[in-house]
């Protein structure tokens, strides 16, 4: 199977790396990065080389690809990567950890699916996406591309989902509800309408009570 060429080095890198080497048992061959961020030859023991002469340094129908840089633009970034490298001739695999259960799930290319995820029944994910540890699609949803999907998120049934959305930890989502292109919902919020492009959708605050102990409450 092809070796991994990781775009950035950092701490998303880090986790792609272990995904990859660890649970797919799969090899890291390098890393790349634009040429005014390569301050280091090297990175884990791997060869750290200019994104822009890439191909000079590893032909591309030999290596597959995965984004190790989050960029925070509603993913905007990545897609433009994503599409550049796959210009270049680069095969964008699904990174995926081993501990990911995704029964009957029709997946893209270019998504990484973390520990313990759900993808059930029917659903369907499209490129690029990030789904973060603990995350859960459920049957019959629709995510298109480039979403990140944060820890513990939670969609019921029929749901879908645009691209380019950002869906905070637990978040919550009603079931049916679609959830269009450029989404941000807030971390602990629960979606049970239709949204609109480019909403940001919040829960309250929660709150600190002042004056307030512990041990007022008799737990």
């Amino acid at each position: 199977m092809r070796d991994f060429i990781i775009f950035g080095k950092g701490d998303f890198a880090d986790i792609l790396t272990y995904i990859i080497e660890q649970e797919m048992n799969r090899n890291v061959a390098a890393y790349m990065v634009n040429k005014k961020f390569l301050d280091v030859d090297s990175y884990h023991g791997k060869p750290v080389v200019p994104y822009e002469d890439i191909e000079d340094f590893y032909h591309p129908s030999e290596y597959a690809v995965s984004l190790g840089y989050e960029a925070h633009d509603m993913y905007r970034t990545r897609e433009e990567l994503q599409k550049e490298l796959l210009e270049k001739g680069f095969i964008f695999d699904n990174v995926i950890s081993n501990t990911a259960n995704l029964t009957n799930a029709h997946i893209g290319v270019g998504n990484i699916i973390m520990q313990n995820c759900l993808l059930a029944p029917f659903s369907k994910i499209g490129n690029g996406n990030v789904m973060w540890a603990g995350s859960q699609i459920q049957h019959h949803n629709v995510v298109e591309s480039y979403n990140c999907i944060a820890p513990g998120v939670a969609s019921s049934g029929y749901v879908k989902v645009g691209s380019h959305c950002f869906i905070g930890t637990n978040a919550t989502i009603k079931n049916h509800v679609v959830v269009a292109d450029y989404t941000l919902i807030g971390a602990g919020a629960y979606v049970s309408r239709d949204t609109n492009e480019c909403d940001v959708i919040v829960p309250v605050r929660s709150e600190r009570l002042v004056g307030k102990s512990c041990f007022d409450f008799g737990h």
